[in-house]
C-alpha cells in the first residue's frame, strides 16, 4: 500500500490528474479483496492492481472516461 500512496502523492504533488479504483466488494472467486487500489493515469499507466485479466483491463476503460469526462462512476 506504501508504494502507491508514495505514487498518488507524488503525482498530486506535480498536479497530475489520475483516477484511483478501489475494488468495494466482491461476489465469489475474485483475485483481490475489498479494498484492493489501482491508480490510472490519462496515458493508460497504472500503479497497484485490482486483480488483473479482463477486470483489469475493463477498470482501465472505464478510468479513462472518468478522467476525460470527469464524472465518477461506480461499476458492478
Amino acid at each position: 500500500m506504501k508504494p502507491l500512496l508514495d505514487k498518488l502523492v507524488a503525482l498530486t504533488a506535480q498536479n497530475e490528474n489520475f483516477a484511483l479504483a478501489t475494488v468495494i466488494t466482491r461476489k465469489g472467486s475474485a483475485p483481490r479483496s475489498a479494498g484492493a487500489r489501482m491508480l490510472v493515469r490519462p496515458d493508460g499507466i497504472t500503479a497497484g492492481t485490482v486483480g488483473g485479466g479482463i477486470l483489469e483491463a475493463n477498470v482501465i476503460r472505464l478510468a479513462g472516461q472518468v478522467l476525460n469526462n470527469h464524472i465518477a462512476m461506480v461499476e458492478n
